[in-house]
């Protein structure tokens, strides 16, 4: 549960918001909002107190999610780097001097979900990311005769 506050004016604070997590996906947590107030009216009187009015309300409308679908993959190659037998880092033939990674296009969504059915509301595309592959590398050393 995690409580938002402001402080106001007057230098007295008001819890404002009101939220607790629900799950812990791919290292995001998923929240859900309990309570939010919306300051309606901050007035100041003759005498300088600060009178403020605000209107509460309890939002259970939605269940929120981020979903993350893949786009598309790039494999990674193989790339050979040649050296001489006597080389400097002592490689030998087929060390691998660099390992390969998949590359990936991604799509991040808000999804909304109807906390009661658990049916989807809606489904937001938030960001298209792009993780560029990398190669492996392979060492390979040239024949001395």
């Amino acid at each position: 549960i995690i409580v938002y506050t402001k402080q106001l004016d007057d230098g007295s604070r008001k819890i404002m918001e009101i939220i607790e997590g629900e799950d812990f996906i791919y290292g995001k947590t998923v929240t859900r909002t309990l309570f939010r107030y919306d300051v309606l009216d901050n007035t100041v009187d003759a005498d300088g107190s600060v009178k403020i009015t605000f209107l509460g309300t309890e939002e259970k409308e939605y269940l929120l999610d981020i979903e993350s679908t893949i786009i598309s993959q790039t494999a990674p190659s193989i790339i050979y780097q040649t050296m001489q037998k006597d080389n400097v880092y002592g490689y030998k033939d087929g060390n691998i001097i660099q390992t390969g990674l998949t590359g990936y296009v991604v799509e991040v969504y808000l999804c909304k979900y109807d906390p009661k059915t658990g049916e989807l509301v809606s489904r937001e595309l938030l960001h298209q990311i792009s993780y560029e592959k990398r190669d492996v590398i392979v060492i390979k050393i040239e024949n001395q005769e």
